[in-house]
């Protein structure tokens, strides 16, 4: 191999290397599941989001709700990344007026991404494993993520983050004994 093809080589890594970077430093939506976020306040955040991200050429932001208004979704599309996220509301005992979410998906067609986005929301919820594709988050967030496999691509992940209505006392004892 010469100089030049070593070179050239070693420019197209790099070049490839700082694409996937910034493609996969998309922002996801914070978690929702923690009973502090309504549907209107989801909507209005997705909303924003659209406007600021479809001016430019590069992303595709799309949302509708389900027929019974129980279920957003909500579509990301960048050069590499692409996302669905679905919010699932019901109303909660302190609300019966507003509808809050408790449960979020993420549907993931780049492996890459998936993995990136998990060991994000891993750190920063503070999870830990219960089993292998199950985690509990710090009782702040009263959060449950089961992880799966994206059935319309294997290698991407399905993050499924769910509310958890388990006693304090029960949680904070589970959570304490995982490592």
């Amino acid at each position: 191999m010469t100089l030049k093809n070593s070179l050239k080589i070693a420019f197209s890594t790099v070049i490839i290397t700082l694409v996937a970077q910034n493609a996969f430093a998309q922002k996801l939506p914070a978690l929702a599941t923690i009973g502090a976020y309504s549907k209107g306040f989801i909507v209005k955040e997705i909303e924003k989001d659209i406007k600021k991200y479809n001016s430019k050429n590069d992303s595709s932001l799309i949302y509708y709700e389900s027929s019974t208004g129980d279920t957003v979704y909500y579509f990301q599309k960048y050069p590499i990344e692409k996302v669905k996220i679905m919010y699932v509301f019901q109303t909660l005992p302190f609300d019966d007026y507003e509808k809050y979410c408790i449960k979020q998906e993420f549907t993931f067609e780049c492996s890459l991404c998936s993995e990136t986005h998990l060991r994000q929301y891993i750190k920063q919820y503070k999870f830990k494993k219960i089993t292998d594709n199950h985690y509990i988050s710090k009782y702040w967030w009263r959060t449950e993520l089961i992880i799966s496999r994206n059935p319309n691509n294997e290698q991407c992940l399905t993050m499924t983050f769910t509310y958890s209505n388990r006693d304090k006392k029960e949680y904070k004892k589970l959570y304490n004994s995982l490592h």
